[in-house]
């Protein structure tokens, strides 16, 4: 390869990644832009910085691939991608429009999925071919850059580049809360949500600083903040546990795992760094 088309392609590549990186993520807690359906079937992956990429998990097989843009043509880079299995389900994050994304996996997607037909006429003789992978999308107020996703597929809460949350109905698919200020970077997709009195309850934990904002689920107003030593991570949960742990991600303190009681919402302890009390990293 001649040397000047050496150096063009060199500056393709360096512009390339820096397009596709995400404006919050970080070395301690980056977003994800690959999952697995729960299946275990599929795979989506953010292969471009404006393309998604549906795979075989098993064989690696490329199986559609879908540009990423609204319908006026505006592009998107990818936020982050998320499963959702009680909906058969991906959802995907849009750093740039507006946008949630809601990707079925399942063989026969449910009412309310887009997709084209091969040929719409009866007297065609040809059968109706739905689109792979059909996209359900929900309107935003804001673009979100990282999200958590309820387990029980009822809701998404989404942060914005200013810091705010905002919180997405998956039954009735639109925004029913708004402009919730928790902590200066709050970060949902390492968030936590267990049974509190009569609710639900919310532990949003923040980026840059040791900040803990538990959030009313029935309100969404912030009740309570508990300060941890550095950002952190909460770990999987188990709903027999009464304490919800939280690994401590950056800072001095990194690797260490703290406490929270569910239901006095209070700090108990620290312990070992995770690698060293159970062998791994959660």
């Amino acid at each position: 390869m001649p040397f000047n088309a050496f150096l063009v392609f060199l500056l393709a590549q360096v512009l390339t990644t820096t397009v596709c990186a995400n404006p919050l993520s970080h070395s301690a807690n980056p977003t994800t832009t690959v999952a697995v359906s729960a299946d275990k079937r599929y795979r989506i992956s953010a292969v471009t910085a404006f393309e998604l990429q549906f795979q075989n998990a098993h064989t690696g097989e490329v199986l559609h691939t879908r540009a990423v843009s609204d319908l006026q043509g505006n592009k998107s880079r990818i936020s982050a991608v998320y499963t959702l299995p009680v909906r058969e389900s991906f959802v995907v994050a849009l750093t740039d429009i507006a946008e949630i994304w809601q990707i079925s996996y399942a063989d026969k997607p449910p009412p309310g999925f887009a997709g084209w037909v091969h040929d719409y006429r009866v007297d065609s003789g040809e059968n109706a071919i739905p689109e792979a992978f059909p996209v359900r999308v929900i309107h935003l107020n804001h673009p979100v850059l990282d999200l958590f996703v309820d387990p029980h597929g009822e809701f998404l809460v989404g942060v914005s580049a200013q810091g705010m949350l905002q919180v997405i109905d998956m039954d009735l698919a639109r925004v029913v809360a708004d402009q919730i200020k928790t902590s200066p970077q709050p970060y949902p997709g390492g968030a936590m949500h267990w049974d509190y009195r009569d609710g639900g309850l919310l532990a949003v934990p923040d980026r840059e600083e040791g900040i803990v904002s538990l959030l009313n689920m029935d309100n969404w107003k912030v009740i309570k903040q508990i300060n941890i030593p550095g950002s952190g991570k909460f770990m999987t949960d188990n709903a027999d546990i009464l304490e919800a742990r939280v690994r401590i991600i950056s800072g001095s303190k990194q690797g260490l795992i703290v406490s929270i009681d569910k239901h006095r919402l209070e700090l108990l302890g620290s312990g070992l760094p995770a690698e060293i009390k159970s062998g791994r990293v959660n």
